[in-house]
């Protein structure tokens, strides 16, 4: 594993890059997105962002991820990427943790789906439903593994 860096986690669109964000996505399959389709997520997702000090000053962002709320209690997390030259230093971790412990996603129900990267989505505190969907409950556990299916939860818990 490289040095750790010593990186900011920033919730917000006004925070985000979006250029840096459509060069981010892009590296992931079908990531890629038309200009108006990326100013209408960040501006209805809450959205987090890595952001590391440039060399000529300022900060430049390198991680994304992009949570989808709805008004029920249940979020779901997607576009999550770090920059492939920064990957394997925790900022993944640090990003996705940021994401779980959002005041405004902490006690809500999670989802999320992916094909790889379980072991990052699992220390944050979710858990495999299959083979490539993974949730987070507020208060742990599957809702498949717990026989609670339906259940979602409250975010007024």
């Amino acid at each position: 594993m490289r040095p750790a860096l010593s990186a900011v986690v920033r919730s917000g669109a006004g925070a985000m890059q979006p250029a840096r964000i459509a060069a981010l996505l892009r590296s992931l399959p079908g990531g890629g997105r038309p200009p108006d389709q990326l100013r209408r997520e960040l501006a209805s997702s809450l959205c987090f962002g890595v952001f590391l000090p440039a060399a000529g000053g300022g900060e430049r962002q390198v991680g994304y991820a992009r949570v989808v709320v709805d008004s029920a209690g249940t979020y779901h997390l997607g576009d999550v990427v770090i920059d492939e030259a920064f990957r394997g230093r925790g900022l993944g971790t640090a990003l996705v943790r940021a994401v779980v412990s959002d005041e405004r996603l902490r006690r809500r129900f999670g989802t999320l789906e992916t094909e790889n990267a379980h072991r990052l989505y699992e220390k944050a505190g979710f858990e495999r439903c299959g083979r490539e969907r993974m949730h987070r409950r507020p208060h742990g556990g599957c809702a498949e593994k717990s026989g609670e299916k339906g259940d979602v939860g409250n975010a007024a818990d």
